[in-house]
């Protein structure tokens, strides 16, 4: 449950897919031009399972893909974290009407009956389930007649680099003492709500000595931020810390709730992006994953996916039947 939790409430923050900072909205670019020409393979009635689905991205482009042709789809969206996409999506309920989401379900045990679906698929999700009892249970659901395809995780991508900055931010932040003196510092604002008071600070060794630790962490905050570009988390979490004093001499409680929530925030970021890094897929393992349905007879086709020339958001792998 700890892989699980930080996961579980990223997707309960209501972002549509873990790329939601790069790609407003759902996937564009080459990213959906992949996915279209896999749903727009499927016929009337067939039923397709989005592993590792989140808020289900996935799932909204089957849906276009069928809306667009006049079909009905039967489209499922797995995940082992504890999603609600209706509910936690802005108008998911008219969203997601006709997508049958299973929420702390496991790939490797599908709820599915041998053979009963059509295209199993994964964005991003794939790389990180156990792969050999996960491809077995794939194989059990789509038979011989069924066919599969993901965009896993490269290990040269661009998201591969972002997230190694954004993880070194995580632990600058968390190994530091930016949120002890924010902190302390609001200790120090709470006591003074008006300007007569806050005036007074200057001649209060405590809130002097406060205000001077909090300073310092908060120039070396901005040097961090100044050198680590691609580090949103460390912006992010500077405008919070920001939020959090600006409350402080409102109401102590609000502005502790801020800055704790920001904390907690930056420790389920590291805890992903140590996940994300371990998932990364080099060029021998994609060839292991490939092999192994080829032995299990299906043709496998494979490519680096750019989502503009230059850029490389990961691989793609189509499991086929003939």
């Amino acid at each position: 449950m700890e892989t699980i939790s930080p996961w579980s409430r990223f997707w309960r923050s209501g972002v549509l897919h873990s790329c939601s900072t790069a790609i407003s909205g759902n996937y564009d670019g080459a990213i959906r031009t992949f996915w279209n020409a896999q749903f727009d393979a499927l016929q009337n009635g067939e039923r397709v399972v989005d592993i590792g689905t989140g808020n289900g991205a996935l799932p909204l482009l089957a849906k276009d893909s069928a809306a667009r042709r006049g079909i009905f789809l039967d489209i499922h969206g797995v995940d082992i974290a504890d999603i609600d996409p209706p509910a936690t999506v802005k108008g998911g309920e008219k969203t997601y009407e006709g997508v049958k989401f299973h929420p702390k379900t496991s790939s490797a045990h599908l709820p599915f009956p041998d053979g009963s679906v059509t295209l199993v698929c994964s964005q991003f999700a794939f790389e990180y389930t156990p792969r050999q009892a996960t491809i077995s249970e794939i194989l059990r659901v789509i038979g011989r007649d069924g066919r599969a395809a993901f965009v896993v995780h490269s290990d040269r991508s661009i998201i591969a680099t972002i997230s190694e900055q954004q993880l070194a931010g995580c632990c600058y932040l968390l190994q530091g003492d930016i949120f002890a003196n924010a902190h302390a510092m609001i200790g120090v604002l709470s006591k003074a709500p008006n300007p007569a008071l806050r005036s007074a600070l200057a001649n209060d060794p405590h809130a002097e000595s406060a205000r001077t630790a909090f300073n310092t962490s908060a120039a070396a905050l901005m040097e961090m931020m100044a050198a680590n570009e691609n580090a949103a988390i460390l912006r992010k979490t500077a405008d919070q810390i920001r939020n959090a004093l600006s409350a402080a001499g409102h109401q102590k409680s609000i502005a502790l709730s801020i800055l704790d929530s920001a904390q907690a925030a930056v420790n389920d970021e590291k805890l992903r992006l140590q996940q994300l890094r371990r998932a990364l897929v080099n060029p021998d393992e994609l060839a292991a994953i490939a092999s192994f349905f080829r032995s299990a007879g299906y043709t496998v086709t494979s490519s680096s996916l750019e989502q503009r020339p230059g850029i490389e958001m990961g691989w793609t792998l189509v499991v086929g039947n003939g």
